[in-house]
This record gives C-alpha cells, sequence and structure tokens, in this order.
C-alpha cells in the first residue's frame, strides 16, 4: 500500500504593536490590509478587530518550505506599515474595549484553505 504524500500548512494569527511602546494599535494602519492582500493575496486575512491579522503558508511538501513560505508572510505584513507583531492570543496590558473592528465587507467573507 502507498502512503500519501506528507504536506503541511501553518496558519497564525497575530496582533499588531506599536514597535516603540508594544502597546496593541488600536487600529491599522492606512492602506495596510489592502497592501498586503495584493503582495500575499488569499495568504492574508483580517480578523474581528483592526489590531490583529491571520496569515497561513501555502500547502508545502517540507518544514523548509513551511518556514520559508511563513518567513516571507511575517516580512510582508510589518514592512513598510510601521508596526510589529506579537503572536499572543491576548495582549498583556490592551484595553479590549478600545478595539475597532475593520469595515464590514473586510468580514463578509474568507477564503476556504
Amino acid at each position: 500500500m502507498i502512503e500519501p504524500a506528507f504536506s503541511i500548512g501553518i496558519e497564525e494569527e497575530y496582533l499588531l504593536v506599536d514597535p516603540d511602546s508594544r502597546d496593541l494599535i488600536g487600529e491599522a494602519p492606512a492602506g495596510m490590509l489592502p497592501a498586503c492582500e495584493r503582495l500575499l493575496e488569499d495568504q492574508v486575512t483580517p480578523e474581528f478587530v483592526q489590531s490583529q491579522i491571520e496569515v497561513g503558508t501555502r500547502i508545502c511538501a517540507t518544514m523548509d518550505d513551511a518556514r520559508t513560505d511563513l518567513t516571507r508572510l511575517r516580512q510582508t505584513v510589518v514592512r513598510d506599515h510601521g508596526v510589529a507583531m506579537i503572536a499572543t492570543s491576548t495582549h498583556p496590558f490592551a484595553s479590549a474595549a478600545a478595539q475597532k473592528t475593520p469595515p464590514p465587507s473586510t468580514t463578509l467573507s474568507r477564503p476556504d484553505r
């Protein structure tokens, strides 16, 4: 019996923070999501609040391929936008009440992966 080929894909969600204070930003920089979508297409999606973004690798045949794609995704998201990212489910000191949700058009549909 032949076993199927191994493949892997990784999704990560990041909180966007101010690079100096490390405080959670209240709103994504103007044009950040459209710029990321132009470069990354369906590999980047908005989340429920504007201070959060999700990326997903392509389907990869090896861990090295996944690592390379994930590095590219991480670098592209923060490039030229004046933000930093942290990978955590909750921010240690930011106020959840201060977070803004994205416009409805960005949350209506998400690509299947």
